[in-house]
C-alpha cells in the first residue's frame, strides 16, 4: 500500500490584508482535516494540530483574546470562531470597496489574472446580489485594451461579465499572435538579408526600398547604385557632384508655419525638438531656407539642406546618409537624444554622423547630424547657421506691426475658382504648329472598321463633342488619306484616336 504524505497549509499571516488571510487560512486548514482524516480523533488532538499549523504570531493572537479559556483552546471549533471573530472586524468595508474601485489591469497582467484578482477583491467588499455586475464594470473601466472596451461598450443589449471576458480573451490572444507573426517575419527578414549589390547595405531584396533606388552614382553619374557598387573603372574626381534635391513629404515635418524650439526631458533622456520653419507673411505664403551645401566626403556632393532656425539639432535621413557616402553599411556613433516633431510625436534617433560641410566655397565646419529612420531633407538647427555666419539676426530689427488678410483654406472650390483657366477646355499651348507631309510617301485610305454595337451611341457622342470643342472636322470630300479609328472604353470616359501604324 503505496504512503503519501500531505503537507499542512502555510502558517497564518497576520499582518497585511488579514481578513483576506483569515480566509485563506481557513480554507486550506479544512482541506488539510479532510485530506489526512484529521476530523475522526479528538478534539484536544485536532487543536494540538490546528496550533501547530497556524504559527508562533497566530498563536500569540489566540491567547490574548479574552473570550477564549483554557478549556475553549483544546476546542479546534471555539478556536477558529474566536480567531475569525478577531481577524474579521478589523476589515474596512469603505477600504475595501475603495481598493475595487481603483483595480486597473496593470501592464504585464493578463485578463484572466486581472479577473481572478477582481474577484478576490470582490470577496471582502460584500456586494451580495449585485457582485458579477460589478466586476464587470470594473473589469470594463479597468482594462487596457481600450479598443475592445469601445466596442463592448456599443453593444446593445448591454453585454454581462462572461461575454466580455470572452471579447477581451479574444483580442489579447489576437495581440499575441500578432507579435508573435512580427517576430517570425523579422527572424525571417534577417535570415533573407544579403549585402545588396547596388547600394551596399544588408537588408531583404527589394529594390523599391534599396537606399539606391533613384539615386544617383558620384563616379559614373548613371542612377540606380551607389559609389562602392560602381563597375566603372576609368574615373577620375573632378569636384564637387551635382545637386541631389529632396522633394518628398514625411509625416513630422510641417509645410511651413512657426515652429517652437523648447527642451523636455523623459525618462532622465534629452529630447529635442526639431521643426520647420517658415516666413509669415501677409498673404500666409511660406518660403524656406534651402541652400547648397557641400559635404567635404570622397565625392564631396553638394546635397541641397535646409537652414532651420526653429530646430536645436541638425538631422537628416539614414537614405541620405547612404547617398552622400556611397560606401555602404555606415558605423553611426551614439545619439545626442530623443527627437520631438512638430506634432508632438518623439522619435528615437538611429545614431549619429558627422560631416565637414562649407557653404558656397566658405569656411569648412563640422556638424554632428542626428540620423533618423525617415526625413525629406538634411536640416541644419539654428545655432550653427547663427555661429557660421549662414543666418544674421539684427538687434535693430523689430516686428513694428503685423497686417493679418482673411485666409481662406484651400479646399476643392478654392483650386476651381484661383486656377479656372486651367480646367477650362482643353489647355491648349500658344501658337500654331505646322505639319508638313513627306510627298514620297504613298498615301493610305482605310475602309470603316466596325464599331461594337454597346460603344456606338457613346462613340457618336464623343465625336460629337470633339467636333464641337474643335479637335476635328467633319470631311465631306474625297481625301487621300483615311486612317482607321480606335474606339477603347476607359473606367470613366471612351477614348478616341488613330491607328497611323502603315
Amino acid at each position: 500500500m503505496s504512503v503519501y504524505t500531505i503537507l499542512p497549509p502555510p502558517p497564518m499571516n497576520v499582518k497585511d490584508d488579514v481578513s483576506t488571510n483569515w480566509k485563506l487560512f481557513r480554507q486550506a486548514w479544512g482541506y488539510y482535516v479532510t485530506a489526512t482524516e484529521l476530523n475522526k480523533k479528538s478534539k484536544e488532538v485536532q487543536a494540538g494540530a490546528l496550533c501547530s499549523v497556524m504559527g508562533l504570531e497566530c498563536v500569540k493572537v489566540m491567547n490574548s483574546l479574552t473570550t477564549l479559556s483554557a478549556e475553549d483552546k483544546r476546542d479546534p471549533g471555539k478556536i477558529l470562531t474566536a480567531l475569525g471573530n478577531h481577524f474579521m472586524l478589523q476589515k474596512h468595508l469603505l477600504f475595501e470597496r475603495v481598493k475595487f474601485g481603483f483595480a486597473n489591469q496593470t501592464e504585464h497582467e493578463t485578463i484572466d489574472q486581472y479577473v481572478v484578482r477582481l474577484r478576490q477583491l470582490a470577496e471582502s467588499c460584500e456586494f451580495e446580489g449585485l457582485c458579477e455586475s460589478l466586476i464587470r464594470d470594473r473589469l470594463i473601466i479597468g482594462t487596457r485594451d481600450s479598443a475592445t472596451r469601445d466596442r463592448l461598450l456599443r453593444e446593445r443589449p448591454v453585454p454581462g461579465l462572461t461575454r466580455c471576458i470572452e471579447a477581451l480573451r479574444a483580442s489579447e490572444l489576437s495581440r499575441t499572435h500578432q507579435e508573435q507573426l512580427k517576430d517570425a517575419q523579422s527572424k525571417h527578414d534577417k535570415t533573407s538579408a544579403k549585402q545588396c549589390r547596388f547600394c551596399g547595405t544588408n537588408h531583404p531584396y527589394d529594390r523599391a526600398k534599396c537606399p539606391a533606388s533613384g539615386k544617383t552614382c558620384f563616379k559614373c553619374g548613371k542612377q540606380g547604385h551607389f559609389a562602392a557598387k560602381c563597375q566603372e573603372k576609368n574615373w577620375v574626381s573632378s569636384g564637387p557632384a551635382n545637386k541631389v534635391h529632396h522633394t518628398s513629404a514625411t509625416p513630422g515635418y510641417a509645410e511651413g508655419g512657426e515652429s517652437a524650439c523648447e527642451s523636455v526631458s523623459d525618462s532622465d533622456e534629452s529630447i529635442f525638438v526639431t521643426e520647420r520653419v517658415g516666413v509669415v507673411s501677409s498673404n500666409m505664403a511660406k518660403s524656406f531656407f534651402m541652400v547648397p551645401l557641400t559635404f567635404h566626403t570622397e565625392y564631396s556632393p553638394v546635397i541641397t539642406t535646409q537652414l532651420d532656425t526653429g530646430a536645436i539639432c541638425s538631422a537628416m535621413s539614414y537614405t541620405d546618409l547612404l547617398n552622400i557616402l556611397q560606401i555602404g553599411e555606415v558605423e553611426l556613433d551614439p545619439p545626442g537624444g530623443k527627437i520631438r516633431l512638430y506634432d508632438g510625436r518623439v522619435v528615437e534617433p538611429l545614431g549619429s554622423y558627422t560631416f565637414t560641410v562649407s557653404l558656397n566655397s566658405g569656411s569648412q565646419c563640422n556638424i554632428s547630424f542626428d540620423i533618423l529612420e525617415k526625413a525629406p531633407w538634411p536640416i541644419v538647427d539654428g545655432n550653427t547657421c547663427i555661429k557660421q555666419g549662414w543666418i544674421s539676426l539684427g538687434s535693430d530689427q523689430f516686428l513694428h506691426s503685423l497686417i493679418s488678410e482673411k485666409y481662406e483654406p484651400l479646399s476643392f472650390d478654392k483650386l476651381m475658382r484661383d486656377f479656372e483657366d486651367v480646367f477650362t477646355g482643353l489647355g491648349c499651348l500658344p501658337g500654331e504648329y505646322h505639319i508638313e507631309i513627306d510627298p514620297n510617301i504613298r498615301p493610305v485610305q482605310h475602309t470603316p472598321r466596325r464599331v461594337p454595337v454597346p460603344l456606338k451611341t457613346k462613340l457618336k457622342e464623343k465625336i460629337g463633342e470633339m467636333e464641337k470643342e474643335g479637335i476635328i472636322i467633319q470631311e465631306t470630300k474625297p481625301t487621300n488619306w483615311i486612317s482607321s479609328l480606335v474606339a477603347v472604353q476607359k473606367p470613366r470616359k471612351l477614348r478616341v484616336c488613330i491607328d497611323p501604324r502603315d
